[in-house]
């Protein structure tokens, strides 16, 4: 870990150059990737999809494009630990959050914090990374922080790199940049060949200190090569790395230096000729400007670009700090000539691109494309024939839903906003405007960044608002809703209340039905149970009248009715085995329990009955609708089997108890698989609850009829929760990192560990205490509205939390004493 520049990249590339030489010491498989090719900036928006997908190939895996990103992360973490594997992750720092965010130092990508975790957990091989700063996800990892060379060090580079003069001055030399090892490379190179070596003209370089993140005295160093140099074929050739947040390819830089010259940029380059190009790139490369690799090993030209000035050149690369200093030169200095260039590698990236590309590698010019288009002032262009006819390939969402590219997508809209992603850029027609901030949102979402995702969806309902686009802006204010519940703010029930004025405005049968869905959800999750209850009710009688052959709520509206009728059944009373999740609980007589049983019959057949609609009835059955509906027959058996174990009045045999145990366990197996298959990671973690709650429970119910010991079932629950806590931790969920403290409480009652038990329920109750707020109202717009009963059923300034669970908490309380 240093600061940009030090050296950590040329650190490990001489490491790796004397372990190649050792043949590998034992290392089976090598693979290393940069990240910082995209630039040292804090808010860079990056992804890691195209390395997880090929080196999954790489390693074998069939199906390398297959699953959610956390899944891809994980799945090849499995594949290095099979055998002794070298993994180099090289300037992760664009991954990674900047000291502006509250998640300063986690990683910002899903598949790549799913591999990080999973390696510094357990690894045969090493993993070794190179970054700015500490890497949040793994604080227990070994890390050594390359401080600035020494003295003696520096002195020792800059006699290497040509410097001539007595100890005392060089290493007095080296103090002056502090140690930086890019500043003295960059310093000992320009004394040697414009100095004639001596130290003693150290004084003709300004060595001003500037921010050392913005580059300091790299910074200074690259002006002074800049006017050393002079206007000609070197200064222009770095020039045009300024043009780019990756290496430079070839035919790109044929085609900004094609005629008609771009006058300040390309005068020097036009008509030069292919030995003069690759004499001036060698030159870069001998002063440290330019990366080594830029000429071809075998000298012959590159077929792309035959004819071109750039024919035996690879791509062309630079330190990331001088590769910015040029691209702010040339923003500030040149926006005409710089708006012109990007305007060429547009029209260039969208004629190379395959029309309709299939695979990410192929889509890739296209997603350069869409940055290079935004910096040309183009956005309304690019946003329509690049982002919505051939990435998104129109309504199909191809981008996401076939490459699963959320990450990839995400990092190529940024070029769309004047800031990333809370304003759009202005120049944006207001319908496109609303049309990438849903884009942003819903990848934000699908990536559990759902703290960000707040945001663009926010604005897009301001939008909706002005333009009196009431249907979707009711769509909006759902999704905005339920992103609040999900990390515990209760603004979830004034956004809810919101969205049913909306979308009573809209007349929309389905938005009105919908919308009373999210009230209901809001209300359940902080305690208000009638009211939830008065709000299902009426979005189930608006189903029925306006879809009298299905009269009942399915899809989430179902999932979550079904969630409130079963709610007072999940609590332990009369000797039943809690199964975590309730906030009453049924008396243990016989009209209790039957009562609570009849309960269980109603929502088993109500959920089969959907499902048999998604299987028969409906073109669309979709992933999601099958996963919720298997999870709640799931949980149903769960409760139906605790209700009945042990209770006299509703005695059933040990095989009865263990067929709804089995019945459970197949439903909610086949729920969180196709919740992993769909890539919901915003669901996952309630299948997960339940089924970890589910092993929990038959540790204590039938470990005796069982070939599973305690221990196995112990097991189970502890990896499915496991699972759950780093889903909602690296998310922001905390209602499921609630429900996780509340479950690892009762798990660790099952242990027999009342210390423990007690330090989760504290946990748990600490975490409640976070969602409280003071209740702020929904202030209606429209003077027609007839608020439901069901609406403002808080008080201005009333303190509301994720209540749900406070039944459940005093009885943890009363058993752990």
């Amino acid at each position: 870990m240093a600061f940009g520049g030090v050296g950590k990249s040329a650190l490990v590339a001489e490491w790796l150059r004397r372990l190649a030489d050792d043949n590998w010491r034992g290392a089976q498989y090598v693979l290393g990737h940069s990240f910082y090719s995209q630039g040292s900036r804090d808010d860079a928006q990056v992804s890691a999809e195209g390395f997880i997908d090929e080196a999954l190939q790489f390693l074998g895996d069939p199906n390398p494009e297959q699953g959610s990103a956390w899944e891809k992360g994980a799945r090849l973490a499995r594949l290095m630990r099979r055998t002794k594997t070298l993994l180099i992750l090289d300037g992760l720092e664009p991954m990674q959050w900047g000291a502006a965010s509250v998640e300063v130092g986690k990683i910002k990508d899903q598949g790549l914090t799913a591999l990080v975790r999973e390696l510094a957990a357990d690894n045969a091989g090493l993993c070794v990374i190179t970054t700015r700063q500490t890497v949040a996800d793994i604080p227990a990892a070994a890390k050594i922080d390359l401080e600035a060379l020494s003295d003696k060090a520096g002195a020792a580079l800059l006699q290497a790199l040509g410097v001539k003069g007595l100890q005392q001055e060089l290493e007095a030399a080296s103090r002056q940049v502090k140690g930086h090892g890019l500043a003295l490379r960059l310093l000992g190179t320009y004394l040697a060949k414009v100095c004639k070596g001596d130290v003693r003209r150290i004084g003709e370089v300004d060595l001003s200190r500037v921010d050392k993140r913005l580059g300091g005295h790299a910074f200074k160093l690259v002006e002074k090569y800049e006017r050393w140099l002079g206007d000609g074929i070197e200064l222009s050739i770095l020039r045009l790395l300024g043009l780019f947040d990756r290496p430079a390819e070839v035919d790109c830089l044929a085609a900004v230096c094609a005629a008609p010259v771009i006058p300040g940029l390309t005068e020097a380059l036009v008509d030069v000729t292919v030995e003069d190009c690759q004499w001036a790139v060698s030159n870069l490369v001998d002063y440290g400007l330019l990366s080594p690799d830029a000429v071809a090993e075998d000298g012959n030209p590159r077929a792309v670009v035959a004819g071109s000035q750039f024919s035996i050149l690879n791509s062309l690369d630079a330190h990331p700090l001088i590769r910015e200093y040029f691209a702010t030169q040339l923003t500030e200095q040149y926006p005409e000539a710089t708006r012109e260039a990007h305007r060429r590698l547009y029209e260039h990236l969208k004629q190379v691109a395959p029309e309709l590309p299939d695979t990410l590698q192929a889509m890739m010019p296209l997603y350069h494309a869409v940055a290079h288009g935004g910096k040309a002032g183009l956005w309304n262009e690019v946003l329509i024939d690049v982002v919505y006819n051939r990435i998104q390939r129109q309504g199909e969402a191809f981008s996401v839903k076939k490459l699963g590219a959320m990450g990839t997508d995400l990092a190529a809209l940024t070029a769309l906003f004047e800031v990333p992603f809370t304003r759009p850029n202005p120049n944006l027609t207001e319908k496109y405007q609303a049309y990438v901030l849903n884009l942003v949102g819903f990848r934000l979402r699908a990536l559990g960044r759902l703290a960000e995702a707040t945001q663009p969806i926010q604005l897009r309902i301001e939008l909706g608002v002005v333009a009196k686009d009431w249907k979707n802006t009711a769509l909006n204010a759902s999704n905005l809703s339920e992103l609040y519940l999900t990390l515990g703010d209760v603004a979830a029930v004034r956004v809810g209340e919101q969205a049913v004025e909306l979308s009573d405005r809209s007349g929309d049968f389905f938005q009105r039905m919908s919308k009373r869905i999210k009230v209901a959800d809001a209300l359940h999750q902080t305690g208000r149970l009638q009211g939830s209850l008065l709000a299902f009710r009426e979005a189930e009688a608006l189903q029925a009248e306006h879809q009298p052959e299905y009269p009942l709520l399915y899809s989430l509206p179902g999932f979550c009715y079904c969630d409130l009728l079963l709610e007072q059944g999940l609590l332990e009373s009369g000797g039943a085995v809690s199964t975590g999740q309730s906030a009453a609980a049924p008396e243990a007589d016989s009209d209790g329990v039957s009562s609570w049983l009849v309960r269980c019959g109603e929502v088993r057949k109500r959920t089969e009955t959907t499902l048999d609609w998604w299987k028969n009835h409906f073109i669309n059955g979709g992933i999601l609708n099958f996963a919720l509906d298997h999870l709640t027959l799931g949980r149903t058996d769960l409760l139906e089997a605790t209700l009945r174990h042990g209770n006299p009045v509703e005695a059933v045999t040990a095989e009865g108890v263990i067929t709804l145990l089995q019945q459970a366990q197949q439903h909610l197996d086949q729920s969180v698989s196709l919740l992993r298959q769909g890539g919901r990671q915003d669901y996952l973690p309630r299948g997960l609850l339940a089924r970890g709650t589910l092993a929990r429970v038959s540790s204590q119910l039938i470990v005796d009829q069982s070939p599973l010991t305690k221990e196995d079932y112990l097991e189970k629950a502890e990896r499915d929760l496991t699972e759950v806590e780093q889903i909602a931790g690296r998310s922001n969920m905390l209602i499921h990192q609630i429900e996780a403290a509340l479950e690892r409480c009762r798990l660790a009652l099952a242990l027999e560990d009342q210390a423990q038990a007690r330090i989760k329920l504290d946990e748990a109750k600490a975490l409640v205490k976070r969602t409280e707020r003071p209740y702020v109202p929904h202030v209606p717009q429209w003077d027609g509205w007839e608020p439901p009963e069901y609406i403002g059923l808080f008080e201005e300034g009333e303190m509301v939390g994720y209540y749900r669970r406070n039944g459940e908490i005093a009885a943890l309380e009363e058993r752990i004493g």
